[in-house]
């Protein structure tokens, strides 16, 4: 009874408070979002590699993703269309409620709790609009959002119905990401300067570096529902191409070493599009879909993204380029957007160097070797196989391990690093 009686007095507050916006307030959010993405889209630091600059054909998609990144926390919750990112219809905010003492398990299961009471009144507001009902307490909120956007509602009821049915199927909700951003800088710090220089050596634009962060917030345990693993989120089947995945050892969840495999994947997609845009659409979604539009259409993003259906080409996938377009604007000018980085501690100074194991050794039980375990996550276990590749910023011995030249890292896969060693054997003295 408590729980719904914080609900109800909650919901009422936050009701009563989103009740108070007028059609003007609503046009200067949205104006106010756009505006900020703009003055940062002019890059005057020159900060962003220019196949990386925004597109204007895509400006609103990309302040709504800019929006999301560098303004609204994980507790703000964007109900929108999903087809026109200019049609928000509720900006809900639970952070009055995670000011509560309550703990955190409840607070979650309340804040999705109002959440879904919020979508369901929204539902039942365009049910009532299909059926001619414009006196509801909801609607002069979602006409007046339509109208500010030229949405034009038909004039024949039957069209009319059809219309709010499908706004209404069309509603969908995203969270907050700021802190997640802000999160994902502190993680990358330690490996960023490396990143960089591998990407060098790769001869590959500094602007991907963001991929890690969009794909997982840099946190290398992270796991997708389709099993894309680590900060670069590579599936099993592309990443048994390059890295050693098994029970013991999946090199995907090691940034640094992942990396190498996240780099060749964007040089060959690059290769078969000889287009950015496409490259990191392919690495999102897969090279088949662009192969499969590319045969009854030349490569242009906008036909792509405007025309190309298909079932697992869906909102996320359509939507990939927007937001790596709005979060590379976001970490290019972080200084100015997450002042907060400013008080962070620097990362310790060096590039982590890639050696190969000439031997095969226990974390535990080689204790001078027990640090290598602090950011080697790739290991399930402590026993480091030979032939493994581990990453370190400290001098690693020349007896034991092989320390991987330039010439290596672009010519040889991690998984067959083990053939630079042939011939080699282990000493521990």
């Amino acid at each position: 009874m408590l729980v719904v009686s914080l609900l109800l007095i909650f919901f009422s507050h936050n009701l009563d408070a989103k009740s108070q916006i007028t059609q003007s307030d609503e046009i200067s959010d949205s104006s106010s979002a756009s505006g900020k993405f703009w003055f940062y889209s002019q890059d005057q630091e020159n900060l962003v590699y220019a196949p990386f600059r925004y597109k204007s054909d895509f400006f609103y998609e990309i302040s709504f993703w800019f929006d999301l990144y560098v303004t609204y926390r994980s507790s703000t919750i964007i109900i929108h269309d999903s087809d026109d990112l200019r049609i928000i219809y509720d900006i809900f905010s639970a952070d009055a409620l995670y000011r509560n003492d309550l703990n955190r398990f409840t607070k979650d299961a309340l804040s999705q709790d109002l959440l879904n009471m919020r979508l369901q009144q929204i539902r039942d507001e365009f049910l009532a609009l299909s059926r001619g009902k414009y006196d509801g307490a909801l609607a002069p909120k979602i006409l007046n959002t339509l109208k500010a956007h030229h949405v034009k509602i038909p004039s024949n009821r039957i069209k009319a119905m059809k219309f709010f049915t499908s706004l209404g199927d069309n509603m969908r909700y995203q969270i907050g990401q700021r802190d997640s951003v802000l999160n994902a800088i502190t993680n990358v710090s330690p490996y960023l300067s490396t990143i960089d220089n591998l990407l060098t050596i790769f001869k590959l634009p500094l602007d991907l570096r963001s991929i890690s962060i969009l794909e997982s917030s840099f946190h290398s345990e992270a796991t997708s529902r389709v099993g894309a693993a680590g900060v670069w989120q590579i599936i099993d089947s592309i990443g048994e191409k390059f890295l050693i995945i098994n029970k013991n050892e999946d090199q995907r969840r090691n940034p640094i070493i992942s990396a190498l495999a996240a780099f060749r994947i964007l040089t060959e997609n690059y290769k078969i599009t000889k287009s950015w845009e496409f490259s990191l659409l392919a690495y999102n979604s897969g090279i088949s879909h662009i192969l499969n539009f590319r045969k009854s259409s030349p490569l242009n993003i906008k036909k792509y993204l405007t025309t190309y259906t298909h079932d697992s080409f869906g909102f996320a996938s359509r939507n990939y380029l927007f937001e790596f377009y709005s979060l590379n604007y976001a970490l290019a000018y972080k200084k100015y957007l997450f002042p907060e980085v400013l008080t962070l501690a620097s990362a310790p100074e060096g590039n982590f160097v890639i050696y190969v194991s000439i031997c095969s050794f226990d974390l535990t039980k080689d204790k001078p070797f027990s640090f290598l375990t602090s950011y080697n996550t790739q290991f399930s276990s402590t026993i480091v196989p030979r032939g493994s590749p581990v990453i370190s910023k400290s001098a690693l011995p020349p007896s034991r391990f092989y320390k991987l030249t330039e010439a290596d890292l672009v010519t040889t896969f991690p998984n067959k690093f083990i053939d630079l060693i042939q011939g080699q054997s282990c000493s521990t003295k």
